[in-house]
């Protein structure tokens, strides 16, 4: 990573961090992603919003909870499989 023109990291900051027992870690601020460390430094960054594997009335939640309404739906997100037209498997609300 040092040596190369550009680099490209895959992850979510908005999941869970990793828990750190040491506290040798801690006191190193290691507690901290990298993807948070790199947000801190104002590094560039691409949210990539379109998601393809929630239903719709799952991903709203987190959309709105967490990437300010952000999230959008494939055309076929959730809807694809022949189970989802089963009454006993519909969302619930």
């Amino acid at each position: 990573v040092l040596s190369a023109p550009r680099f490209v990291l895959v992850g979510d900051p908005q999941q869970l961090p990793a828990t750190v027992i040491s506290r040798d870690a801690a006191a190193l601020m290691l507690t901290r992603s990298l993807f948070q460390r790199l947000q801190e430094a104002q590094v560039g960054a691409t949210m990539l919003a379109l998601q393809y594997r929630m239903h719709p009335a799952i991903r709203a939640f987190p959309s709105k909870h967490f990437y300010h309404d952000q999230l959008q739906d494939a055309q076929q997100a959730g809807t694809s499989r022949a189970w989802h037209a089963d009454p006993r498997f519909a969302p619930l609300g």
